[in-house]
C-alpha cells in the first residue's frame, strides 16, 4: 500500500481495510492541541514498545492504517514513518470488536466504525478517554476507564455504563460501515477540548446517522429499500448535506432536524439529487457514473463536485447537487479506467 502527498510518501506493507491520512494542521487550531496533553496517560506511558513508538507527542501528520485486528497509527513527520501507536482489536479491549471498517479523525477525536455488530469506537486523544456508541441505548453512554495508555488491556479497564456526564447516543444501525467528519459553522465549543465540536455522519446497514454538534442524533432511513438499505459510503457536501452510497445509487440529502424517512431514498423530504450507475437507473434527471453493473460509490469533495468508483473505474461529477439541473449533460467531468481519483480523495 502506497502512502502519499506532501509530508508522506512511503509504502507499508499491510493488508489495510481502511486508511487516513490526518493533517492536524487542517484541525480548527491548526493542531496546537498536540502541544497541550502532557497530562494525557498515552504521553507518559512507556515508549518503544511492540504497541508504542519513541515519540512522546502526537504527530503533526499521522497516517492511521486499520487493519482486521488492529489499527496502527504511524509517524509521518519522519521520513521513514515509523509506527507511533498501536491498538489492538478484541473483546474487552478500547477497540472491542476487529472487525474494522472504516475510521476518521479530527481535532483529535477518532471513530473507528466496527463491521460485525460492534457499533462505533469514539477515542479523543484530549480528553484520554473512549467511548462505544451503539444502537441501543443500554449501552449508548458507556465510557472506556483508564486513559487510552490501557487501549490494549483487558476486562479491568471495561466500559462502564452510566458514567456522570455522559449522555446515551443512540444511532440507526450496529453495522457501520462509513463514518465522516466535519466542523460545521458557528459549532460550538467543547469545555474539555477547547475546540469546535465536529459533526459526525454514520454509515449503517439500517440507513444514516448524524450525531450534531448539539449531541442530538438524526436518522436518514428508507423503509422498502430491502437489500438496498445498506449505506456503503458518505460525506459531506458543504455545511449543510450529506452524501451517501447504497449499492446502485448515491444520494444527496440535506442534514434533517429530526429523523428523515421514506419508502425510498430519492422520495426523502430532505432529497436533493443523486448520482446512479449507468445500468438499472439511468435516466435523464439524475447525473450516471461510469458503471458497467449496478453497484457504485461516491465521495463529495466539496460542495459541487464528487467522484464515484464502480468496477467500470471512475467519474468525476459536478453540478450533482439538485435534481433536474439544466447542466445535468456536461456534468460529467472525467471518467478514467483507473482509481487514481479515488485514491486521492477518499482519505
Amino acid at each position: 500500500m502506497a502512502i502519499k502527498n506532501t509530508a508522506v510518501d512511503v509504502t507499508i506493507a499491510v493488508t489495510a481495510v481502511d486508511t487516513f491520512v490526518y493533517d492536524t494542521r487542517k484541525d480548527s487550531d491548526g493542531g496546537a492541541w498536540r502541544k497541550r496533553t502532557q497530562h494525557t496517560s498515552w504521553y507518559n506511558e512507556t515508549l518503544n514498545t511492540a504497541t508504542r513508538g519513541s515519540r512522546k507527542e502526537f504527530p503533526t501528520v499521522a497516517v492511521i492504517v486499520a487493519e482486521s485486528g488492529t489499527l496502527t497509527i504511524y509517524d509521518g513527520d519522519d521520513p521513514s514513518m515509523p509506527m507511533w501507536m498501536v491498538f489492538n482489536a478484541s473483546s474487552n479491549l478500547m477497540i472491542k470488536i476487529s472487525d474494522i471498517s472504516s475510521i476518521s479523525i479530527l481535532n483529535g477525536e477518532m471513530y473507528v466504525c466496527l463491521n460485525s455488530n460492534g457499533d462505533l469506537q469514539y477515542i479523543s486523544f484530549i480528553k484520554d478517554g473512549a467511548r462505544w456508541i451503539t444502537a441501543s441505548t443500554a449501552y449508548g453512554g458507556w465510557y472506556k476507564q483508564g486513559g487510552i495508555s490501557n487501549r490494549n488491556e483487558g476486562s479491568s479497564f471495561g466500559y462502564y455504563n452510566n458514567v456522570a456526564g455522559i449522555s446515551d447516543i443512540t444511532i440507526v444501525n450496529s453495522m457501520i460501515n462509513d463514518v465522516a467528519m466535519t466542523v460545521l459553522p458557528n459549532a460550538p465549543i467543547d469545555p474539555a477540548t477547547g475546540l469546535p465540536v465536529p459533526t459526525i455522519a454514520i454509515a449503517t446497514n439500517g440507513g444514516v446517522s448524524v450525531i450534531k454538534d448539539n449531541g442530538t442524533v438524526v436518522d436518514i432511513t428508507g423503509t422498502s429499500q430491502g437489500s438496498d438499505m445498506p449505506v456503503d459510503q458518505i460525506s459531506f457536501v458543504g455545511n449543510h448535506s450529506v452524501m451517501f452510497s447504497h449499492r446502485y445509487a448515491s444520494e444527496v440529502s440535506t442534514i434533517p432536524s429530526s429523523d428523515s424517512t421514506a419508502e425510498y431514498y430519492n422520495q426523502l423530504p430532505t432529497f436533493t439529487g443523486r448520482i446512479t450507475n449507468s445500468i438499472s437507473h439511468d435516466d435523464d434527471t439524475h447525473l450516471a457514473a461510469l458503471s458497467s453493473d449496478n453497484n457504485i460509490e461516491s465521495i463529495a469533495i466539496d460542495a459541487d463536485n464528487a467522484v464515484s468508483k464502480s468496477v467500470s473505474g471512475v467519474s468525476r461529477h459536478n453540478h450533482f447537487a439538485i435534481a433536474g439541473d439544466t447542466d445535468r449533460a456536461s456534468a460529467l467531468s472525467q471518467q478514467t479506467t483507473t482509481q487514481a481519483i479515488w485514491s486521492v480523495t477518499s482519505s
